[in-house]
């Protein structure tokens, strides 16, 4: 959750700079937990998540590889 939080602000950090676009969307602004109504931050966010629930998951199955087909 923290990493959620952070890249938020980093994101919305970065616009306040001019260093990143802002792509205001329909979405509340909620600062505590970093969200802010931009696609950019959002974006980031919902990767950085997926990413950590990814990591959740391999973790659970005993970080055994996920298997290839040929």
């Amino acid at each position: 959750m923290l990493a959620v939080v952070l890249v938020g602000k980093g994101v919305a950090a970065l616009q306040e700079a001019g260093w990143i676009g802002l792509g205001l969307v329909q979405a509340p602004r909620i600062d505590l937990l970093g969200v802010y109504p931009t696609w950019q931050t959002l974006l980031a966010q919902l990767v950085i998540a997926v990413a950590a629930l990814l990591g959740f998951w391999i973790n659970l199955r005993g970080g055994k590889p996920v298997p290839h087909r040929a």
